[in-house]
C-alpha cells in the first residue's frame, strides 16, 4: 500500500518554498488539518466554495467559521489568503434538476452501491 504521507513529502521537497497553491475548501472543519499540513510549504489561497448549501444562512454560517479559522492562523508564519465567492446555488440546482431520485451510481460511477439520500430544504448542522 502506498504511503501518501511519504509521497507528499517527496513532492514538496522538490518544490520551491512558497509555491502558490489554490486549496478548495467546503468548510472549516474539513480544511483545518489540510491547511495546517500545507501552509508551511506553500503560499496558500483557500477557495471556499460549495454550491449545494441549502440556504444562504447555511453558507454564511460556514463562511464565518472559515473566517474564524483563518484569523486564528499564525499569519506571520502562514500567510493564507482566502476567496469567498457569493452564495449562488443556481448552478448546482440546474445540474441536479431531474436527478433528485436517481441513485448515485446512475450519476457518478464512483458512488456505485450507495443509497439515495433525500434532498433536504433544512440547513444541515454539520459538514
Amino acid at each position: 500500500m502506498p504511503s501518501y504521507q511519504l509521497e507528499m513529502e517527496r513532492v514538496v521537497s522538490q518544490l520551491s518554498p512558497g509555491t502558490p497553491l489554490l486549496l478548495h475548501a467546503c468548510c472549516a472543519p474539513c480544511a483545518s488539518a489540510v491547511i495546517g499540513r500545507l501552509a508551511p510549504h506553500f503560499r496558500l489561497t483557500v477557495f471556499f466554495y460549495n454550491p449545494n448549501f441549502d440556504t444562504e444562512h447555511e453558507y454564511l454560517r460556514r463562511k464565518m467559521a472559515m473566517e474564524q479559522l483563518l484569523e486564528k492562523l499564525p499569519q506571520s508564519e502562514w500567510p493564507v489568503e482566502a476567496l469567498f465567492p457569493a452564495y449562488d446555488p443556481a448552478p448546482f440546482l440546474r445540474a441536479a434538476k431531474g436527478k433528485e431520485t436517481k441513485p448515485y451510481w446512475a450519476i457518478s460511477p464512483s458512488f456505485k452501491g450507495r443509497p439515495v439520500l433525500p434532498i433536504s430544504t433544512k440547513p444541515s448542522p454539520t459538514c
